[in-house]
């Protein structure tokens, strides 16, 4: 039966508690594992913030430094896949070229062999074919006496690129590079634009805008030889027949008309073969 109202029902339980399990301390975060130290690398030396020479005989400066980059200039054979990596006016980038190297060819297992350990300036020589107006950057001290040729040419457009021309049998290297940077200007002084120029040591300025023409050319007639040379200053040629970035070209008797140049900077024209 129920118990009366009021009643407790069964005896009061006096024993204790039962102990609780003490507090645990949680478990210390793992150790993060050593990191390993970083590889020595090899130091890159900074380029010169000139590129080029001043050539003593003729007082003219080949400035070549717009032409440096950070990284190699690459020239692949795609049948080998065989590369040749240089660096202008520095030693080369590429980790399997080696310390203090400014070139070398590298194999796709690897393998490299040494181009050149050094570079120096020369004139262009016009036994190479390629005119006399430029300069040739030689890097040589390579094994067994191999050695790149980078012949820079006056001429060529702005955004022209290197082109490799061959190896020769004593196992050197020859690009050439047609570009306006190529062109000499006089040691002292620094082409401003296209037609002006200021010599620091003279303090003197020769501008020749106020001849330019944007309407006719100038006209010199060579009768003897039924012929008409076109030119114009600081603009090319307006004469459609000449064809575009034509400063100067050579009109026949039937109207024929042939480039002979264009302006690649104050101190002259580069000549196209006529």
């Amino acid at each position: 039966r129920w118990p009366p109202a009021g009643r407790i029902s069964g005896r009061l339980d006096r024993r204790p508690p039962p102990p609780t399990a003490p507090p645990t301390r949680p478990p210390p975060p793992p150790t993060p594992a050593p990191t390993p130290p970083t590889p020595p690398t090899r130091p890159t030396p900074t380029p010169p913030a000139f590129c080029g020479w001043t050539d003593p005989d003729y007082g003219m400066v080949d400035n070549l430094s717009s032409l440096m980059m950070p990284y190699d200039y690459k020239f692949e054979d795609v049948t080998t896949g065989v590369t040749l990596r240089l660096g202008l006016c520095r030693y080369a980038a590429a980790a399997a070229c080696g310390p203090d190297v400014t070139a070398c060819q590298i194999w796709p297992s690897g393998q490299a062999i040494v181009f050149g350990r050094n570079f120096s300036f020369d004139r262009l020589d016009e036994a190479t074919g390629l005119g006399s107006q430029g300069t040739t950057l030689l890097m040589a001290g390579g094994d067994g006496g191999r050695s790149v040729a980078m012949h820079f040419v006056c001429g060529g457009p702005q955004d022209s690129l290197p082109v490799y021309a061959g190896a020769s049998p004593t196992g050197q290297h020859s690009i050439v590079w047609k570009t306006p940077v190529a062109c000499p200007t006089p040691a002292g002084g620094r082409v401003l634009e296209r037609c002006a120029f200021y010599d620091e040591q003279k303090d003197l300025r020769f501008d020749w805008h106020s001849l330019r023409s944007n309407t006719i050319d100038y006209v010199i007639n060579d009768r003897p030889n039924s012929r008409q040379f076109l030119f114009n200053f600081c603009n090319a040629t307006v004469t459609s027949a000449c064809g575009p970035r034509v400063d100067i070209c050579q009109v026949s008797s039937a109207g024929v008309a042939t480039s002979v140049g264009w302006l690649v900077s104050v101190m002259g024209l580069i000549p196209d073969p006529i």
